[in-house]
């Protein structure tokens, strides 16, 4: 009865270090997936600002463009009254 007992808390060791092995394997192979998903994150947020960036020069572009003509035509007609 002794031995069964002793046999069945062996078992029962072995068992939990090969969860626990198990588990801290998974773990770690969780965290290189998330270390590089955040990775990938980060390039897309500075794809991303980029491109606004380049939207709002293009924009601030095109607004002056069309608010230059109106301030040459202005400054030939003072040009002409003189």
């Amino acid at each position: 009865m002794h031995t069964a007992f002793l046999i069945l808390i062996i078992v029962v060791l072995s068992a939990s270090l090969l969860f626990g092995l198990v588990i801290w394997y998974q773990t770690i192979k969780f965290q290189k997936k998330a270390a590089a998903a955040k990775v990938r994150q980060e390039e897309y947020m500075q794809l991303l600002r980029l491109q606004k960036e380049e939207e709002k020069a293009a924009a601030e572009a095109l607004a002056q463009k069309d608010a230059a003509p109106e301030g040459t035509e202005s400054q030939e007609e003072d040009a002409q009254t003189e």
